[in-house]
């Protein structure tokens, strides 16, 4: 497994570099509403300064503030990354933001992902979170996140995220890969069958009855062997 590193380094810009209009202002101000929001505070260290608590930890903020806002910062981060990998030295089509060395300076202090502990993570974190490990799994590049070995089938990488879940899932979502699919679904989203597994309801039959154990296709096999006639 293979992880981005996104601004982890204080070499900053060695030259002015073009974005597309607004691009500085887009990721200084995520950088304020992150620090407060989530109570970061600054310090300078040998000369450099830097956000004062690593790792960051929550402190007198709910959790789902807490997430919503870490999500929002580290998706920020990213997407910024990808904008300097593209941005050229001159002027360029709509690209015509110039970010010196000395603005990019103020935006470092702020780049860096932002780890939430596990015992503070709501049900839509660890959705979030889950599901880009499974996109990792099935061969997907998800938020830096590369498998370096072989894409894991369906049924391995549902089998993965399974695995956690005794662990993470503390709100009981039980996410799992409905049938025929590639993507996870919460179990609101579908009916259990004991036989096949997580069955999309959508996938249902209108006047299905779910007072039963088995989707359709499993009832009508099973009708089959009872009833070799029909």
């Amino acid at each position: 497994m293979s992880f981005a590193v996104f601004f982890d380094f204080s070499t900053g810009f060695k030259c002015d570099l073009y974005f597309e209009p607004g691009t500085y202002e887009r990721v200084l101000s995520r950088i304020r509403e992150t620090e407060q929001q989530l109570g970061i505070t600054r310090e300078t260290y040998n000369g450099q300064c830097r956000w004062t608590r690593h790792p960051l930890v929550a402190q007198d903020t709910p959790d789902d503030v807490y997430c919503r806002a870490v999500e929002k910062h580290n998706a920020t981060v990213r997407w910024f990354y990808a904008e300097c990998t593209k941005a050229p030295k001159q002027p360029e089509g709509g690209r015509t933001e110039k970010i010196s060395p000395e603005m990019a300076a103020e935006l470092f202090i702020g780049l860096e992902q932002i780890t939430v502990p596990p015992e503070l993570w709501t049900d839509d974190y660890y959705r979030a979170r889950m599901e880009s490990m499974y996109d990792t799994l099935r061969g997907r590049p998800s938020e830096g996140m590369t498998f370096d070995s072989d894409a894991l089938s369906v049924k391995q990488a549902r089998d993965v995220i399974v695995l956690f879940s005794q662990y993470l899932d503390t709100h009981d979502i039980r996410l799992d890969v409905c049938k025929g699919q590639d993507w996870l679904t919460e179990s609101a989203g579908y009916f259990w069958c004991s036989q096949c597994g997580a069955v999309d309801y959508d996938d249902l039959p209108a006047d299905f009855g779910t007072n039963t154990e088995h989707c359709d296709e499993c009832k009508a096999k099973q009708d089959t062997v009872s009833n070799p006639e029909l």
